[in-house]
């Protein structure tokens, strides 16, 4: 007679053999379906190991890191944020330069230039944008922060509703194809790699020249023309460079939408990752996007923030 604890273990061995064998099956399933150029097709014969793709996709960490670098170096830059009507024309503007200085474990931000126009701000300088508030409470600060934490910008606005949007942000942008928490009815939709999402992807891989002359492995998802707009898919693109000595992560790009009666957003986002001052970083992030989540009135923006030296 098998003890109680001889049976956990024994269904706990059941339970990951099941896993394992589930998670070969889907690998499988996805290998059968990536799409080879020729010269990634000689790659693969000489041992290029395709599945590595996913995992790079799913769990790599130099692209969160290169984030995390930013709060390590020196470094000087621009942001412009632009805010449009229903008639795509530019209802508010914010522009600045920044400079960001390092010393022992602490660094400080100051704002050499900033210029707004219309009603980016309310009467209380708080902004009137959660857009502009949610890239503004990742990417900028006003005040001194030593340590590794991340600083509320005190004219971002709701802090609270700002904290959801920013986690979600911080899944779009570092784990892609994985679920985001607090957006209702997506559900499992995010998960791009998934048996029963595949039938709405093509998978594609092959060579190109990045326009920073580094030669790239790119990888892409791609949405079919049968996948029902706004229904079954929420990410119609996802598109990410490796350098193809290092596999490390060159650029991305992401198209994504969703559209039901409680709320709709269609955002586009590029991020490109460079050097500066020793450190991957990414030096330049393009948004533009539509929201129109409850309590809160529509939004069509756009913002650039470049990283210098």
């Amino acid at each position: 007679m098998l003890s109680k604890v001889t049976k956990c273990l024994l269904l706990a061995l059941c339970l990951l053999v099941s896993r394992l064998s589930f998670a070969q099956q889907e690998d499988t399933v996805i290998m059968h379906m990536i799409t080879l150029d020729s010269f990634v097709v000689e790659d693969v014969a000489e041992g290029l190991d395709i599945s590595r793709f996913i995992t790079l996709i799913q769990e790599d960490t130099s692209f969160y890191e290169a984030f995390e670098n930013l709060r390590r170096i020196d470094y000087s830059g621009t942001t412009t944020v632009r805010m449009f009507d229903t008639e795509h024309l530019v209802q508010a503007m914010y522009s600045n330069r920044m400079q960001q200085d390092v010393q022992s474990n602490c660094r400080s931000m100051s704002f050499p230039f900033e210029v707004h126009t219309g009603d980016f701000f309310d009467k209380n300088g708080k902004m009137n944008y959660l857009t502009a508030g949610v890239f503004s409470y990742i990417f900028l600060y006003r005040d001194t922060i030593c340590g590794n934490i991340v600083q509320t910008d005190n004219n971002a606005g709701d802090d609270a509703s700002l904290e959801q949007r920013k986690d979600q942000l911080k899944v779009l942008i570092f784990n892609p194809g994985k679920s985001v928490n607090g957006i209702p009815l997506i559900g499992d939709k995010m998960e791009i790699f998934a048996p029963h999402m595949q039938p709405y992807y093509t998978y594609d891989i092959h060579q190109e020249r990045y326009t920073t002359g580094v030669d790239c492995y790119v990888f892409t998802v791609q949405k079919t023309p049968e996948a029902e707009k706004g229904k079954d898919v929420v990410i119609n693109n996802l598109t990410t460079w490796f350098d193809k000595k290092t596999m490390e992560i060159v650029a991305r790009q992401y198209q994504l939408s969703y559209f039901t009666p409680v709320f709709d957003f269609d955002v586009s986002m590029d991020v490109r990752l460079g050097v500066v001052n020793g450190l991957r970083v990414p030096v330049k992030i393009d948004y533009h996007g539509y929201w129109d989540i409850p309590m809160r009135k529509p939004e069509i923006g756009s913002i650039q923030i470049l990283v210098k030296y």
